[in-house]
């Protein structure tokens, strides 16, 4: 499939916004090509095929919407250029009027994207080539960016033999389009036009493969405009709340993320479940959509990540959220909260009794916000997915959290990663978890726990605790005296399925530690071993140890 192996494609000149698309009416996808007709060798027989595999479309998506996705994912018959390949040439061409064209097409097919849920996590490409010294600072994607769930399967379109380069990516924006894609088991996740990466770091492990680690950000300014113009957008809400007063079937779910809404827009929520994840909601929507709570409507799901949110806006949610009974889940992550604001949401969470997941990450939160918010947590009964990962706790906050973890009988799930925990956090964290008995999933990358933090998580893993599966401890600066110490628990230890040390310094005597485990460990199902200086000799241990073991996916 070559439309997951073109980013060598990608111009290194930065080009001008991608706009005008968003001024056109939403068509039928048959008129919505009409303009491309002549570009497409056999397009009207590729659009009836699209049209009759959309008849059921998920997601919400209308049937010509989810057609103009299936549509862009066909492959033409050599040797005539695909859809994706035009579309994306002319995307990337710096010639804008070349656009123009694709206009209508561009609406149906970016409209259905956008109505997408956005899927956050780390997401493969790659290329037969090798582009190292392009990547540096930052790059602008101005294609359709075609990626993977995982390297083994960006590896099988790339190959595993000859020069080659694969994107590791940190995404928060990827759109999953399986389920309208031509190619149901493909799993596709795609990044939009204009997406805006940072190089976090790159490396090359041997003389023919390159690895680039990529995190996608919020660009500097608009790369594309969204496919909702201001005028359209209005209208089009101004519609959709009076069709929901009015109709039988209440929608209960509805995703405007990356719409762009204003604070006005905000003030005549009636559903369920709500996405507004980066949009341009301020304090004042957020005293708007309090008002939700308070009058006692059935919101359930609200995602407000990557918005302007402070600890004013805060206040007005928290004191809604004290007496909210049907809110579950809360997404803020990427706003402006800091420890001010985290005084508010401690005050909600002391009341609320239905909350379960809460979503914090990168807002700004020492110390203090930590200490706050585990403060309410050890009253609150209901919360078990805590997000508090990207800020800036150090090991004071770890003790606050670590004492919380001793008491409380609900969190689950606790993401930690990207803060300032050094092995003294650690130490204490651990402590906690030899009393602490529903804790499942731990995330702790990105923190400089060293080999000293990982001895104090193996010995509560050996000797008490029996709950955790999944422990992330990706870029924690661990050599292979501190995977010693990991894969001793891992003899006795009975609980753990899932384990990632991706970007660390284990090299081949820390493989041979973790090979030497898995003759003995016969849970562990899940091993990330990426970046970590392995040669062939730690790979052949490995391999030996495989062959009487239960993992089933090992990533190098």
């Amino acid at each position: 499939m070559s439309r997951f192996l073109d980013a060598n494609e990608e111009p290194s000149q930065t080009l001008l916004p991608i706009a005008g698309y968003e001024k056109e009416e939403l068509l039928p996808l048959e008129e919505a090509v009409r303009p491309i007709t002549t570009l497409l060798y056999d397009l009207d027989t590729k659009v009836y095929i699209a049209k009759r595999n959309s008849q059921k479309p998920a997601d919400g998506l209308t049937c010509d919407q989810s057609a103009a996705i299936n549509l862009y994912t066909i492959e033409w018959e050599e040797p005539h250029d695909s859809l994706y390949t035009l579309l994306n040439r002319t995307l990337r061409s710096s010639e804008r009027k070349a656009l123009k064209p694709w206009f209508s097409y561009l609406k149906l097919f970016l409209t259905a994207l956008y109505k997408l849920p956005s899927t956050k996590g780390v997401i493969w490409r790659g290329i037969r080539g090798d582009v190292y010294d392009q990547y540096n600072i930052d790059q602008v994607w101005w294609g359709v960016s075609s990626c993977t769930e995982t390297m083994q399967v960006m590896e099988r379109f790339v190959g595993r033999s000859g020069v080659r380069t694969l994107f590791t990516i940190e995404c928060i924006s990827g759109k999953a389009i399986g389920a309208h894609s031509f190619y149901k088991n493909e799993n596709e996740i795609v990044l939009m036009p204009g997406t805006y990466l940072r190089v976090k770091d790159k490396w090359s492990p041997n003389e023919n493969l390159y690895m680039i680690h990529l995190r996608e950000e919020n660009p500097p300014y608009q790369f594309i405009a969204p496919p909702f113009s201001k005028e359209s957008t209005s209208m089009t809400e101004a519609d959709l709340i009076k069709d929901l007063g009015h109709s039988e079937h209440r929608v209960r779910s509805i995703n405007l993320a990356g719409r762009k809404l204003t604070d006005t827009d905000i003030e005549k929520i009636t559903l369920t479940q709500l996405n507004l994840e980066q949009n341009g909601i301020t304090d004042k929507g957020a005293y708007y959509l309090a008002d939700v709570f308070r009058a006692k409507r059935k919101l359930t799901k609200l995602h407000l990540g990557a918005n302007e949110i402070t600890e004013r806006g805060m206040n007005y949610l928290a004191d809604a959220l004290r007496n909210n009974r049907t809110l579950i889940r809360l997404d803020l992550n990427s706003n402006q909260i800091a420890d001010k604001g985290m005084k508010h949401i401690a005050d909600g969470l002391r009341n609320n009794t239905k909350l379960i997941e809460l979503d914090l990450e990168s807002n700004k939160i020492s110390d203090k916000g930590a200490q706050r918010l585990t403060d309410a947590l050890r009253v609150n009964k209901t919360l078990t997915k805590l997000n508090i990962g990207s800020n800036k706790i150090a090991n004071k906050g770890m003790q606050h959290i670590a004492t919380l973890l001793r008491i409380n009988k609900t969190i689950t799930r606790l993401d930690l990663s990207g803060n300032q925990i050094t092995q003294n956090g650690i130490e204490q964290l651990a402590a906690a978890l030899h009393n602490n008995m529903n804790l499942t999933e731990l995330n702790l990358w990105c923190n400089p726990i060293m080999d000293e933090g990982v001895q104090y998580l193996a010995n509560a893993l050996a000797n008490n605790n029996r709950t955790i599966t999944k422990l992330g401890l990706e870029r924690s600066e661990i050599t292979e005296q501190g995977i010693k110490h990991l894969t001793l628990a891992l003899y006795s230890n009975t609980s753990l399925t899932q384990l990632s040390l991706w970007g660390n310094q284990i090299g081949d005597k820390g493989a041979q530690y973790l090979a030497e485990s898995l003759f003995v460990n016969k849970t562990l199902t899940q091993l990330d071993l990426g970046k970590n200086e392995i040669t062939h000799d730690g790979v052949q241990k490995l391999a030996d140890a495989l062959r009487s073991n239960r993992v089933w996916e090992i990533i190098f």
